[in-house]
């Protein structure tokens, strides 16, 4: 399933955070809206257009991109017509998440190093290994591990592994 994410106020932690998690998940990162020329159709390259919308053109441009095929991440900030009508356009496209404050989960609190590290242990990689290929010392990687196993309100790595498996599942390709 393909990620459709829309942020409901201008936030930008949640929004590094959410584009983060997606692209931890496997998803190709374009910043804007525009998928350029090449191809029509684009979902076997697993690309996520990230942006925001402030007028009806990037409506127009976000729900084009997505017709291709492509994820989205999207902070509104736009007025409440512009913002009624594009969520009405998207729900037709497909099951749309709406983000805020209020529902932050503890995965999307993660540093991008944190994310980075947990991910790495999930392919096998030692702790050690894991920091070498973020360019950290092993104790900043095991001090990074442990704030996040206290974020995610876990005991161990594999824990937060587990955890973070389940939480990127639903964006993966089978």
């Amino acid at each position: 399933m393909r990620p459709l994410i829309v942020i409901e106020h201008e936030d930008d932690d949640l929004f590094r955070s959410t584009v983060a998690e997606v692209v931890a998940a496997g998803w190709n990162r374009l910043e804007g809206f525009d998928l350029g020329p090449e191809g029509w159709e684009v979902s076997a390259r697993q690309v996520v257009c990230t942006g925001f919308i402030e007028e009806p053109a990037d409506v127009s441009a976000a729900l084009l991109s997505v017709a291709r095929g492509a994820g989205l991440v999207a902070v509104l900030r736009c007025d409440a017509s512009t913002r009624r009508s594009f969520l009405h356009d998207l729900r037709r496209v497909g099951l749309i998440e709406l983000r805020n404050e209020e529902e932050l989960s503890p995965i999307l609190k993660l540093s991008e190093e944190q994310l980075e590290l947990i991910e790495y242990l999930a392919t096998g990689s030692t702790v050690g290994q894991a920091a070498t290929r973020i360019n950290r010392s092993r104790r900043t990687a095991d001090r990074l591990l442990a704030s996040a196993r206290e974020e995610l309100n876990v005991k161990t790595n594999a824990e937060a592994v587990t955890l973070l498996r389940r939480r990127l599942a639903r964006w993966r390709k089978p």
